[in-house]
């Protein structure tokens, strides 16, 4: 039963939220307009995208420069 509870609290906590949020995104559309939000919205985005690929990208490169390390011994080991 608790669970239950906890799990419709966490519910109402979700709902009060995104309509927060609505309410936040309707006041700047009227305020400022719909094409100015989006362009906002947008630019956040590909920020966000940025910072991830980033991230990404130096994920791949450690992995690269491991697997070069790895290669290197390998060719050692076999020119013996």
């Amino acid at each position: 039963m608790l669970a239950r509870s906890a799990g419709t609290c966490t519910d109402a906590i979700l709902r009060r939220k995104i309509m927060e949020m609505s309410n936040l995104v309707l006041t700047a559309i009227s305020t400022v307009g719909f094409p100015i939000v989006v362009a906002a919205a947008m630019f956040w985005k590909m920020n966000k995208q940025d910072d991830d690929h980033k991230q990404e990208m130096a994920k791949v490169t450690e992995a690269i420069n491991n697997n070069t390390i790895a290669l290197t011994k390998l060719i050692d080991k076999i020119g013996e």
